[in-house]
């Protein structure tokens, strides 16, 4: 079979650094105007009494009326297995004091509760070091509370860090032969530890496990799969430890078999797309999904040209990753559009 047409572009990577880390707010002079990209509540930055340095984060007095008591870090995004580490202490536990780390899905605001913990008295500073199993962006949030007395919460030297790559994936993508068999291919330059590759495939919102190929030590993998039809169709590869922590590939991109001619183009602006030789169609439905799977946008389109059609999506959607799908009774094509 004759192979070594590449298909697509690489259209995505799990890399994405908002924020760095470590944390020790040094860097902030306690002004919280220069801290971009965090939230608080009740929070302020403080030289009095710091952890470490000169600077750390601390709350108003927990028996503050407000009750609210919360610093939030910018979206951070997470691939797979993380350790988080951080100081923290209270002064003065007359208040019960007890400290909460939430996970802040960067999209939904939906929030998970990963570590909690009553202050024991006194003025001594603890340590925190948890693993956190997520994917996507997530803001990480320290929720603290207390229910009377002058107590104040400290937070201060937060590391956020991912464990050593066991492979050193050289690349991965997709071939095609003259008889239209399809293949993921992807080869590593070095593997340890490694009990596998997942292979998986982008189903509505999320990502479904296709095929397991354990792990020969380093080389050159090859799998068939088979494509959809009438759809872009994005695959990744899950690299599974054999302790059971992972992480993912980039994110490629291959064409199925739709219906011949069905383009969808960006055009003048990052929201405004041609549809292209469209023959024998009078009208299509236009539905436009987020990363949870929710609809966002949906219009019916009439087309007027067998040409080109414009397509505009609405101006006050959010930045972000979408899925365009169009179709009518008998065809569709599906796409992952960024828009700006």
């Amino acid at each position: 079979m004759k192979r070594g047409i590449l298909l697509w572009l690489v259209l995505l990577r799990t890399s994405l650094a908002i924020c760095q880390f470590p944390e020790n707010f040094e860097s902030y002079d306690c002004d919280r105007d220069n801290a971009a990209g965090w939230s608080f509540s009740s929070f302020s930055f403080s030289s009095m009494q710091a952890i470490s340095g000169s600077c750390s984060a601390r709350s108003s007095q927990l028996s503050n009326p407000a009750g609210n008591f919360f610093i939030m870090s910018p979206a951070l995004y997470f691939g797979g297995s993380t350790t988080i580490s951080f100081a923290y202490k209270v002064l003065n536990t007359s208040s019960n004091p007890s400290a909460q780390l939430i996970l802040v899905e960067a999209n939904t605001l939906n929030e998970t509760v990963v570590w909690s913990q009553n202050i024991n008295a006194g003025n001594t500073t603890f340590f925190a070091n948890l693993n956190i199993v997520a994917t996507g962006n997530y803001h990480i949030k320290w929720k603290a509370s207390g229910s009377g007395g002058a107590s104040r919460f400290y937070l201060d030297d937060i590391s956020l860090a991912t464990p050593l790559l066991s492979v050193e994936l050289k690349r991965f993508f997709a071939t095609s032969g003259d008889d239209g068999l399809t293949e993921l291919v992807w080869e590593t330059a070095s593997e340890e530890n490694c009990e596998g590759f997942q292979v998986e495939i982008l189903s509505g919102a999320d990502f479904q496990p296709l095929i397991f190929i354990p792990a020969s030590g380093g080389g050159i993998y090859r799998t068939p799969v088979e494509l959809p039809a009438f759809r872009e169709n994005y695959f990744r590869l899950k690299i599974i430890d054999y302790d059971g922590t992972f992480s993912y590939s980039e994110i490629i991109e291959i064409s199925g078999k739709g219906k011949p001619g069905w383009q969808c183009l960006p055009a003048d602006g990052n929201r405004t797309f041609e549809l292209r030789h469209f023959e024998n169609e009078d009208e299509l439905k236009i539905c436009l999904f987020d990363t949870t799977g929710k609809l966002v946008f949906e219009k019916n389109i009439e087309i007027l040209s067998r040409e080109k059609t414009l397509l505009t999506l609405p101006g006050d959607l959010t930045a972000n990753l979408y899925f365009l799908k169009i179709f009518n009774h008998s065809n569709q094509l599906s796409k992952a559009v960024f828009l700006k």
